[in-house]
């Protein structure tokens, strides 16, 4: 009946909001209240501050980084967090040398008060892609000019700086003014070495043995990032339709569904180290898989999934 409801909706209703089934639960919003009430149920006050319990207030930024603006305020809470800030202090004693690997945590290194020299591990060109996602308004500009002015800074105070492209190399020089010369273009690769290479035959065995030979399995690994995020979300809403398949997740891009209720043939591995990741590997037969690693597993590199 749903056709003909839909076809009898008169032409002056502009949008409507159909929902078939989709639990209340497994939406974000739904999380993102529940993250509220923690909030309040936590709250303090210390004369004319009012204080919150760092961990609701972060659950809330993770529910919120459908735009990416999670990266962006932790630099804030870090900075004022005195306990991070005294063990940062003790991690760098006796150190040498630092390696930034996101621009926020500059801050944090010079609010330690100690002059070490670093590098600074560019994944990208943090500015362009926090300012695509970010959108337009005063709030977005705000957000884009602070992750702007940190990654400048990185930039130029660096004793080099690490790109995974001469693309993004050209575009830091020309967005910050660095030398082109301290700029240590690292392309993304994998290492053959730490990698152990498993036949079909071997990857059936292993099949057997936890017995899985019924089953497909979906391996997805991203980071918390919000391709990787909505990926999530897509995954969540078809599982239920494919119940013959294990779906399991990897990386951080899992604490964004921690809190949810989950379908039964979701698993969430979180971050994984090299060993658990062999082990995975070793069981899934080749369909589509998108993975630079994917060739020195023994899996053929083709776009999309694994089964």
């Amino acid at each position: 009946l749903l056709q003909p409801l839909l076809n009898s909706i008169p032409d002056r209703v502009r949008q409507v909001n159909v929902t078939m089934g989709y639990s209340m639960t497994l939406t974000s919003i739904f999380t993102l209240i529940k993250h509220l009430a923690q909030l309040q149920q936590t709250i303090r006050n210390r004369g004319e501050e009012v204080l919150f319990y760092h961990k609701p207030v972060l659950a809330i930024l993770h529910a919120l980084n459908s735009n990416g603006i999670y990266d962006s305020y932790i630099r804030e809470i870090i900075n004022t967090n005195k306990t991070y800030i005294d063990e940062l202090k003790k991690a760098l004693k006796g150190a040498d040398f630092v390696v930034m690997s996101h621009p926020y945590m500059y801050e944090a290194l010079k609010k330690c008060g100690v002059d070490i020299p670093f590098a600074y591990e560019a994944h990208n060109v943090e500015y362009l892609l926090k300012k695509d996602m970010y959108g337009k308004g005063p709030v977005a500009e705000q957000l884009s000019q602070a992750v702007f002015d940190a990654e400048k800074e990185c930039c130029l105070k660096s004793e080099f700086i690490f790109s995974c492209s001469e693309e993004d190399a050209d575009k830091l020089c020309e967005l910050y003014g660095c030398e082109r010369s301290k700029i240590i273009v690292v392309p993304n690769g994998v290492s053959m070495e730490d990698t152990l290479f498993t036949s079909i035959s071997e990857r059936k065995n292993n099949r057997k043995a936890i017995d899985i030979t019924n089953n497909k399995i979906g391996i997805f690994m991203g980071s918390y990032h919000k391709p990787n995020l909505e990926a999530c979300d897509y995954i969540v809403s078809i599982a239920d339709k494919c119940p013959d398949t294990v779906f399991l997740l990897m990386g951080s891009q899992c604490n964004y569904l921690k809190d949810k209720e989950l379908p039964k043939n979701i698993g969430l591995v979180g971050f994984a180290s090299d060993e658990v990741k062999q082990k995975i590997f070793e069981t899934l037969i080749p369909r589509n898989v998108r993975l630079a690693e994917a060739p020195s597993y023994g899996m053929p590199g083709l776009p999309l999934c694994a089964e």
